[in-house]
């Protein structure tokens, strides 16, 4: 290989990293800017999503009803703001039942199981105690002594750490609700001018920007929506296997608990192990072996499950590695908050969108 030959391929290699480099920081700088804009432009950008979204319905209600398209608008924005009300209130309604039976139940648990175990717990490290060698016995002593002296302040720092974390949430209420209803109004000014706003766009952005808008309704539709879908199924198929498994256990209130194990599993990197496998664990150390091998064996088999459906569901729609994604999650988790637990996987799922379209050139696509 002459020399001319390694230096075109330098110079390659080079103006590849160089640009790969820039649109890293670009990217960068466009979370930070978004982070910081999030809170002031978020209505206005989820009801143009909202809007966005509700689109096709709007223009189905018209044609069917024989009305015009901002008609049609206003009825699909009301049809969905109605009921993700009705939603909304059903959802709070059960949360706030059953916290009020969880506080009641509370005491009654703590004294009826909790305090039981943790004797037998108590009385079975005494005995493994008893048999081990005196120099045994003096170190255990002491990592129970300085661990019984740490618990009180634990739990005064955890109890302090959870009273902070309220009264943020409570701060931040009133403002959550404020942008909510100017989301809601937003999104009826936007269904009723949709044309007229989109007019504006197209005739005062630059044709760079105009592309983007259109490759990021195209990223919608083609992946996200696609993607809601896919991990809807996830969570049907995942309710329906942990209902099942908990009744064949004798669980009370199997659905419930389902349902809350159901919207854990789709959470990132926790997954139903984070119930189940604790859960299971407490019952094994209860006594109780066979309801915690139940227990095991319900995870083990969500598990199994979930990774035959989701590459299937999930894989060829986002057409990017999971070791990438969680990357990408974990990045932004760390850079940008919980916030960007959820943008910067966006992000990449639409760099990679945009490079499988040819609009960038950033890498070739692994081979299967």
């Amino acid at each position: 290989m002459d020399q001319r030959t390694q230096w075109t391929r330098w110079t390659r290699w080079t103006d590849r990293l160089t640009r790969t480099a820039l649109l890293l920081a670009a990217g960068l700088g466009a979370l930070w800017l978004a982070r910081r804009l999030a809170g002031p432009l978020m209505p206005v950008l989820l009801a143009f999503c909202v809007t966005e979204a509700l689109r096709p319905l709007a223009l189905r209600l018209s044609r069917r009803l024989g009305v015009s398209r901002r008609t049609g608008a206003l009825l699909a924005a009301g049809f969905f703001y109605l009921n993700l009300v009705l939603l909304l209130v059903a959802a709070g309604t059960l949360l706030a039942g059953r916290g009020i039976l969880l506080l009641q139940a509370a005491p009654r648990f703590f004294t009826e199981e909790v305090l039981p175990l943790l004797s037998r717990l108590g009385e079975r490290a005494g005995a493994l105690t008893r048999s081990l060698s005196p120099e045994w016995q003096a170190a255990l002593q002491a990592l129970a002594a300085a661990a019984a002296q740490a618990l009180p302040g634990l739990l005064q720092s955890l109890s302090a750490a959870a009273a902070r974390a309220a009264a943020g949430l409570l701060a931040e209420l009133p403002v959550a609700l404020l942008g909510g209803v100017f989301t809601v109004v937003l999104s009826f000014y936007l269904a009723a001018d949709y044309r007229r706003v989109t007019r504006f766009l197209r005739q005062n952005l630059p044709e760079p920007g105009l592309r983007l808008l259109r490759e990021a309704r195209a990223f919608g539709r083609e992946v996200v929506g696609q993607l809601l879908r896919a991990y809807g199924a996830l969570f049907l198929a995942t309710f329906a296997e942990v209902a099942a498994g908990l009744w064949l256990l004798g669980v009370r209130s199997p659905l419930a608990a389902a349902l809350a194990i159901a919207l854990f599993d789709l959470l990132p990197l926790v997954g139903s192990g984070s119930v189940l496998v604790p859960w299971g664990l407490w019952a094994a150390l209860d006594g109780r072996l066979p309801f915690a091998a139940g227990l095991w064996l319900l995870f083990g088999l969500i598990a199994g499950v979930r990774s035959i459906l989701e590459p299937r569901l999930v894989g060829s729609q986002t057409g990017l590695h999971p070791l990438a994604l969680i990357t990408a999650l974990f990045a932004g988790l760390r850079l940008f908050g919980a916030a960007g637990a959820l943008l910067v996987p966006l992000g990449v799922l639409f760099l990679c969108f945009l490079n499988r379209r040819g609009v960038v050139r950033l890498f070739r696509p692994a081979s299967e």
